[in-house]
């Protein structure tokens, strides 16, 4: 009788091992599925990405072989807590779309601070030469989480694409 109970403990034991691990897995796989959406926002429609660096995707059309955009996520703290953006940069360097993939921001100071123009402004500038706005009046935090995170997430890509992005200059 004291095998048998043996027996069932390891089997139990092994069996935990294995559902902890599928559990790994499948995490794994669903959180690659969640970063795939967040990038999709950035870029245009029927590109494929690739998981490059530590927060560095590459990103081409479906149909070439040749990377058009580099793209990483940066996070900041505004006013209602965590905001996050992905920025997408061309092969020039230059960065190429924003988006605004998650923010505890009150959506009101969000879309004041998006509609004027203040993250529009970062697009076509230089990864290595970003210009900041002024803040919105009204919006100082959100504007400055948003600046930050893009700052963070372009001079990121400029560091480690470096290499890439300057080679077809």
């Amino acid at each position: 009788m004291r095998l048998k109970r043996e027996q069932w403990e390891r089997l139990a034991a092994v069996g935990t091992i294995m559902i902890l691990l599928l559990a790994w897995l499948f995490g794994g796989m669903r959180q690659d599925a969640s970063t795939v959406q967040k990038l999709m926002q950035a870029t245009p429609d029927g590109m494929v990405f690739i998981a490059s660096k530590d927060n560095l995707w590459a990103a081409k059309p479906s149909d070439q072989d040749s990377t058009t955009n580099w793209l990483s996520i940066g996070k900041a703290t505004g006013y209602g807590g965590p905001l996050e953006i992905v920025t997408a940069t061309d092969t020039r360097g230059a960065i190429s779309g924003i988006a605004v993939t998650a923010s505890a921001e009150t959506a009101s100071y969000l879309q004041q601070v998006i509609g004027s123009g203040l993250v529009d402004a970062y697009v076509n500038q230089s990864v290595n030469a970003l210009n900041h706005s002024d803040a919105i009046t009204g919006a100082t935090l959100t504007s400055q989480a948003l600046q930050s995170a893009i700052t963070s997430s372009a001079l990121h890509t400029g560091r480690e694409a470096s290499g890439w992005i300057y080679r077809r200059q």
